[in-house]
């Protein structure tokens, strides 16, 4: 039997949205902080909100969850067309038959405690049928059917292997956020929660394998017009407000690792991308030397500072460099670490060709062949990385453009038998030099990584010529890795060169 509820002061909610925006002054506290004093500084802005009875969040929908054609924004299927009173579950058997009042941080993860089991930010309308589906289960990446808008199966994200629910791309951001919000609003209480994406602390509050996941979701979904429609909707319900939605930047300077790492003898770079022009130097180590230029696109004019130098056997440890830039107009230092390291501790091979044998991690002993379809790509290929891993249930590409950096980017390997493949695509720019690694879970739930592999990418004679835009990257001073412009992009003309079969 569907419910069917009455709504008041609708209208009058509705016409204060027309006005809401983030109060002035709200998150002055968290200005010029870092890792968990900005998110301990962002739990007591948030901390305190007006707790809801469980049946009101159907009157809150009305306001938060509705589309311009008034149906009910479905976050677990694409065929519903729910309307706000008159779809409410009850009884259903089938998907489309109602919605109801989906916890997407699992109740269960916290016994259903007040007040977190009516907090409006994180408890969102999807289709019942589907909804009973998703049952308690992490949400994560799993094996993607042909048009399956959402998805139950194992994990084939590295860390885990247990059973996920994998919401469709466009929400996977959204679903971030509000994980981001529930581990920063529930700080004082989150250690004491249950869940395989949780790591009982208070920080960084999930497990490894989730927040690195967690943080590639929202950088590939940004923060959407419907999700800031809805952040402003539930601050005039209940008082407080989601942070990751009005500042995304938040979620890397909470949790992104602020460790950068030098090679002695090798030369060291690291860029530092300013859109205010207001980069100031606070502490930097001697052997480190910068520059400024600056750089003109479409969108945005900015000041590039890019940090060079070439540590000796005296600057092995760890050293500081402290910086400020302007976010939005306001004023952030930000604070590295950097650990110059022995170039006997450091295992990157100058290149990798045909049936280079990688250096396997101690829990077993595999041999792990890899292998390029291009010896020498240019910034006009995909580069196909292939693997033959015996025993591998599942394997991960990890890639960046710096040897500290070759974490940040993070693709699953496609597996036929015992050969997994996967394409890096976004760093196609002539000079660059990419390093990547890969991390392999085998039957009996043992690791497998290889180590750092690297090689450069030349610039095409043709690409002017032959391509409508090219992809440009840049670097970005907050999260240490790449936002990429695709532009217009489309197939360039390619000679015939030959490659490694």
């Amino acid at each position: 039997m569907k419910v069917k509820y009455l709504f008041s002061g609708v209208l009058m909610l509705i016409s204060e949205l027309a006005f809401s925006q983030i109060p002035e002054g709200y998150y002055n506290a968290a200005t010029n902080k870092t890792g968990a004093e900005l998110k301990t500084t962002l739990f007591n802005i948030i901390r305190t909100h007006d707790t809801l009875a469980y049946k009101q969040l159907w009157t809150a929908y009305a306001t938060t969850d509705v589309d311009e054609n008034g149906y009910v924004y479905d976050i677990y299927s694409s065929t519903s067309k729910f309307k706000i009173t008159d779809d409410q579950c009850g009884s259903y058997t089938n998907e489309n038959d109602c919605y109801n009042r989906e916890h997407t941080f699992p109740k269960s993860w916290f016994s259903n405690a007040v007040p977190m089991n009516t907090d409006l930010m994180h408890i969102l309308p999807s289709d019942g049928f589907v909804n009973a589906k998703r049952s308690n289960y992490p949400i994560g990446e799993t094996y993607k059917s042909n048009n399956g808008f959402s998805r139950l199966g194992a994990s084939t994200t590295t860390g885990y292997t247990g059973i996920v629910f994998e919401p469709n791309d466009e929400y996977k951001g959204d679903f971030a956020r509000i994980y981001f919000y529930m581990a920063t609003a529930y700080e004082d209480k989150i250690a004491d929660w249950s869940s395989p994406m949780l790591a009982k602390n208070s920080y960084p509050a999930f497990a490894s394998w989730a927040l690195d996941m967690l943080l590639r979701w929202a950088e590939n979904d940004p923060v959407s017009q419907k999700e800031i429609d809805r952040n402003n909707a539930v601050y005039l319900i209940q008082g407080n407000r989601n942070p990751f939605v009005d500042h995304p930047e938040y979620a890397k300077l909470i949790w992104d690792d602020n460790t950068l790492y030098a090679t002695e003898n090798e030369e060291f770079i690291y860029s530092v991308t300013d859109n205010e022009d207001s980069f100031k130097l606070l502490q930097c180590p001697k052997w480190l030397k910068f520059s400024q230029t600056s750089s003109t696109t479409a969108q945005v004019s900015s000041t590039i500072t890019t940090f060079k130098g070439t540590p000796k056997t005296e600057n092995i440890g760890t050293s500081q460099l402290k910086y400020s830039i302007s976010i939005d107009g306001n004023v952030w230092q930000i604070l590295k670490n950097i650990i110059v390291q022995k170039a006997d501790d450091v295992n990157i091979n100058d290149t990798v060709n045909q049936n280079d044998t990688a250096l396997n991690s101690d829990t077993v002993n595999t041999n792990i062949i890899i292998s390029r379809n291009f010896e020498n790509p240019t910034n006009t290929d995909i580069v196909i990385i292939s693997a033959i891993i015996p025993n591998a249930t599942s394997a991960t590409l990890y890639w960046g453009i710096s040897a500290d950096a070759v974490g940040h980017y993070s693709i699953p390997m496609t597996k036929k038998d015992s050969l997994f493949t996967a394409e890096i695509f976004g760093a196609h720019i002539g000079g660059v030099r990419v390093y990547y690694y890969i991390d392999a879970q085998t039957a009996d739930n043992k690791n497998v990584k290889t180590e750092v592999y690297t090689y450069s990418i030349e610039s095409a004679t043709d690409i002017s010529d032959n391509c409508e835009a090219s992809i440009n990257i840049y670097p970005n001073p907050i999260t240490d890795v790449l936002n990429i412009d695709l532009g217009k992009t489309k197939t360039c003309k390619k000679k015939n060169r030959n490659k490694n079969q």
